[in-house]
């Protein structure tokens, strides 16, 4: 074989290698965009669950007379924060 063979065999083979690393990445990248939804999905599932308790709260401190109303309101604060602490945890990882 003479130099301009082995010369191009040499990049031939850089190339391939090359290739098998972009498969590499290609494989890691689906991966971690299947871990990402995976992610989102449970963060929207709690979000959507403290939005529920947050409502949940409202209509019985609407139902409620001026003594229970400190508990209840108590109660809707908690919810509304787990509810805006759901939303940032969503958007942190997720911005474009």
């Amino acid at each position: 074989m003479g130099m301009q063979e082995d010369y191009q065999a040499q990049v031939e083979k850089q190339f391939k290698e090359w290739q098998a690393q972009a498969e590499r990445f290609k494989d890691a990248a689906t991966q971690m965009q299947q871990h990402a939804q995976a992610q989102f999905q449970q963060n929207l599932e709690f979000w959507q669950q403290s939005q529920t308790k947050a409502w949940e709260s409202f209509g019985k401190l609407k139902q409620q007379n001026e003594g229970a109303w400190e508990e209840f309101r108590t109660h809707m604060e908690k919810a509304g924060a787990e509810l805006r602490s759901a939303a940032e945890a969503m958007t942190r990882g997720f911005k474009p």
